[in-house]
């Protein structure tokens, strides 16, 4: 397996009880999946490889339960359909970098405002894949766009967001960390919303959104117990605007609790402690009426929906809460922005 001038490495496998040595040969280390200092996990063999220098059966074992996150770790991608989000798509994108999502898939539904140029410019730097995705009457091109996602995508884990919602991780330093919560039964996460209002804002700033409104419902609103999705694709069997269909495992919240569900959209309650999805809903009341006139990705007729964002209007710019959770951690986004542009 290995070629003459590998590193001569050492196999084990780490069982529940602790780890043993298999009988097969050592592999190359060029073709391993990850290395970390001296510890190699090849998911061909499902074992963990050591360099034969020193590494004992308990150090393996130490070494290996502290690197769990990284042996069950994959792509992680983010799929989303936007139309005319040229002001705020490269804050958005860079959000999500520098939370290391790997595979960004982009479904654009007949953008006019600048956004199918600027995201065929990043699909041919290699930072998004990049999906012409037309309305066509009758049909719901962003369930469709989120099938087509879930069935072509290679990654392990997928998240289904809009554009106008951030990700905020309250205790890990990514969405790789966030991910290896969860042990392999669990399926999908659902998180939950925070909305935010305008803030009184009137009209568009060239600054970023996380900066721009702080203004947000209560964690415990009605309005926050709205969810979205991340799964793990090959455990998924459909997918909707606001949650999986899961084929197997289990569907929890950030938390680690079971979810447990009002509806086709919401949970019961918001479990907003670990991870939450702050939600743009509004943004300034000049972004909310050009948001209104695009209509809505997901509807089959989109005046029916404009009539239903005037409806939702006054219930999120209520406000009342500062938020500023993403407002103080701009600057990783700043710079991944800077790179993109």
């Amino acid at each position: 397996m290995g070629s003459a001038s590998a590193p001569s490495l050492l196999c084990c496998s780490v069982l529940p009880q602790g780890p043993v040595f298999p009988r097969f040969p050592a592999t190359d280390y060029r073709g391993a999946s990850w290395i970390s200092g001296r510890l190699i996990f090849e998911p061909q063999n499902m074992g963990l490889y050591l360099w034969r220098a020193g590494l004992t059966p308990r150090t393996c074992g130490a070494v290996a339960r502290g690197a769990r996150w990284a042996m069950t770790a994959p792509r992680i991608a983010l799929c989303a359909i936007v139309r005319n989000e040229i002001r705020s798509i490269i804050e958005w994108l860079a959000h999500n970098k520098s939370l290391g999502f790997h595979d960004f898939l982009i479904y654009d539904n007949d953008s006019t405002d600048g956004t199918t140029e600027a995201l065929a410019a990043l699909d041919a730097a290699g930072e998004v894949v990049h999906l012409p995705w037309p309305h066509t009457v009758g049909a719901r091109p962003q369930r469709l766009a989120y099938e087509h996602a879930r069935k072509h995508s290679d990654a392990g884990w997928i998240a289904f967001f809009d554009a106008d919602e951030f990700l905020v991780l309250h205790q890990d330093v990514d969405i790789a960390a966030f991910l290896a919560r969860f042990e392999a039964d669990v399926s999908a996460v659902a998180v939950n919303w925070i909305v935010f209002g305008s803030g009184g804002q009137k009209r568009y700033r060239a600054v970023p959104v996380i900066e721009r409104f702080t203004d947000a419902l209560p964690s415990e609103a009605a309005q926050n117990r709205t969810v979205k999705a991340i799964g793990r694709r090959d455990a998924l069997s459909g997918t909707g605007i606001h949650r999986v269909a899961v084929a197997q495992g289990r569907y929890v919240m950030p938390s680690g609790r079971e979810a447990v569900f009002d509806g086709l959209t919401a949970s019961v309650q918001p479990d907003v402690t670990v991870a939450s999805l702050h939600h743009y809903a509004v943004k300034s009341v000049e972004e909310f009426a050009e948001k209104r006139l695009r209509g809505h990705a997901n509807s089959q007729f989109p005046e029916k929906k404009r009539a239903k964002l005037d409806a939702r209007l006054a219930e999120f710019d209520a406000g009342g809460v500062q938020s500023l959770d993403l407002a103080r951690r701009s600057g990783p986004m700043r710079t991944e922005a800077a790179r993109l542009c």
